[in-house]
């Protein structure tokens, strides 16, 4: 399964089985007991970590299947202000984008540094 992760698009693979293995090197809790808002909410500090430690790639992959599952969303792109760190002011938005849309964008993939143009997907998906 591919999901866009703001910028990037991950292969999450399956994602219950991606969180069933993973669930306890996120960090999350046990995702069984998690609604979707505290799923969201969660993404958002990964979000937020981010800027201020960089985050691995796996870990991106990992919060990406933790939103598929409690969501059934398969795009999430988070809004704030730069230099933001509080998570009540980063809007989420969640989305069901076709997965061909996805692979076109993952086949648009660009050099380091560069980015896949995703303004047709969001404007789309808005």
């Amino acid at each position: 399964m591919l999901f866009l992760f703001n910028d990037r698009v991950l292969d999450i693979g399956n994602p219950d089985v991606r969180l069933l293995a993973n669930w306890m090197e996120l960090g999350c809790g046990r995702p069984d007991l998690l609604f979707a808002r505290e799923a969201i909410e969660f993404a958002k500090a990964v979000v937020i970590d981010s800027d201020q430690s960089g985050v691995d790639e796996a870990v991106y992959k990992d919060c990406a299947a933790l939103l598929a599952v409690k969501t059934h969303a398969n795009a999430a792109f988070f809004i704030r202000q730069f230099g933001e760190d509080d998570p009540c002011k980063v809007e989420a938005r969640l989305n069901h984008i076709p997965e061909e849309h996805l692979q076109r964008v993952k086949a648009q993939r660009r050099p380091v540094g560069g980015h896949a143009s995703l303004e047709a997907i969001w404007v789309r998906a808005a």
